[in-house]
């Protein structure tokens, strides 16, 4: 929920005329208000068109590099990119001590695309032929440092893309269908620099980047073997996030984030199994849809109960996407016969709607208890 800036100094004088804060309490609270306000001057719109403006300088310098390239010598090139990158850096500290948070953060990407750049042009210079990818490693670190000395979340945020970027690299044009270990330290470092910031929406980012990760190391060959291992660690993040919650929230509130990409990665692994055939010597092996397509409704049906306990909305709705979205896929599929769908249907109509009125009930138990106590 966002409070605004107005509402909650209204709040202040409020709480101070019911007594619950003294009058100089109000008068800090209001002086940090303003400390912060400072320094978040310029975020929203504001903030937004600072990093898209870096972002956009940073490709004016490549552009301008690129084409004198061929009239400047090499220490001219190198000087010219070495000042890039330590004016950028120095601007970011100088506008970070002087409380321009946003203004900051959109330098230190300006250093980060010209460390890239930097990479990419002295690899051409020299005429290096190595291994592609492990420029883009180099990059990644430089971004991750960067976000880490600086406590820089748009820094963060870059160096997790260009983690996914390499290891996309290494799998796609250099290690073919083979699970790329080597993300996983990786991720495990901007992890670390996500935890010391507290970037709540750096943590969503690295949940996806690491689901992503764990969906396509599991599907990289056709073999069943990796679409139940898919499954089965959707299940385990969804279980632990679900009767683990509690306690997972003392260390950091992201049960709810869990429990999420856990029911998305079970709920993918079970979709190919059911409706992408695998290829098996002379033809393709289908499965028992009756066994998996009830085994993969009472997954989104508990995954509800759970968004609903928690109060969890996002689960909410992708089980309902997903639900909807396995009903469709069942009735185009077809259980064997019409008359097997039909029965189908109409079982998990009747066990929806039994779960419906048990939820409306316990709903009804729990206001009544709100009421006497």
């Amino acid at each position: 929920m966002i409070i605004s800036k107005a509402t909650l100094l209204s709040d202040i004088t409020r709480w101070q005329g019911q007594g619950y804060i003294t009058a100089d309490g109000a008068v800090e609270i209001r002086r940090e208000l303003d400390r912060r306000s400072a320094g978040m001057a310029g975020a929203g719109p504001t903030g937004a068109l600072a990093v898209l403006g870096a972002i956009l300088l940073g490709f004016a310098a490549m552009s301008f590099v690129a084409a004198n390239w061929d009239h400047m010598s090499k220490l001219a090139r190198l000087s010219l990119l070495g000042f890039g990158i330590l004016a950028s850096y120095g601007a970011a500290y100088e506008l970070f001590q002087r409380k321009l948070d946003v203004f900051a953060h959109a330098a230190v990407l300006l250093g980060v695309s010209l460390f890239g750049a930097s990479i990419m042009l002295i690899a051409q210079m020299y005429h290096m032929d190595g291994h592609p990818p492990d420029a883009v490693w180099l990059w990644a670190l430089g971004a991750l440092a960067a976000g880490l000395l600086l406590r820089s979340n748009p820094a963060l945020a870059a160096a997790l893309v260009l983690v996914c970027t390499w290891s996309g690299m290494e799998v796609s044009s250099y290690r073919g269908a083979q699970v790329h270990w080597g993300f996983l330290p990786m991720w495990a470092l901007v992890a670390g620099g996500v935890a010391m910031t507290r970037w709540v929406r750096g943590m969503h980012l690295l949940a996806l980047a690491l689901s992503g990760w764990i969906a396509t190391s599991c599907l990289q060959s056709d073999a069943h073997a990796g679409r139940l291992v898919l499954t089965g660690i959707g299940l385990a993040l969804a279980l632990i996030a679900a009767f683990g919650g509690d306690l997972i929230d003392r260390w950091r509130r992201i049960s709810g984030t869990m429990l999420a990409h856990g029911m998305v990665l079970a709920y993918v692994g079970l979709f190919l199994i059911q409706f992408v055939p695998r290829w098996m010597g002379g033809g393709y092996s289908e499965v028992n849809l009756w066994l998996w397509g009830a085994g993969t409704l009472a997954l989104l049906i508990g995954a509800m109960a759970a968004g609903w306990r928690t109060h969890n909305g996002r689960v909410l709705w992708l089980a309902y996407a997903g639900f909807t979205i396995e009903i469709f896929a069942l009735y185009g599929k077809k259980l064997g016969t019409l008359l097997g769908t039909s029965a189908f249907f109409f079982f998990a109509g009747v066990l929806v709607i039994a779960l419906s009125a048990a939820a409306y009930r316990m709903r009804s138990e729990l206001a009544n208890a709100e009421i006497r106590s």
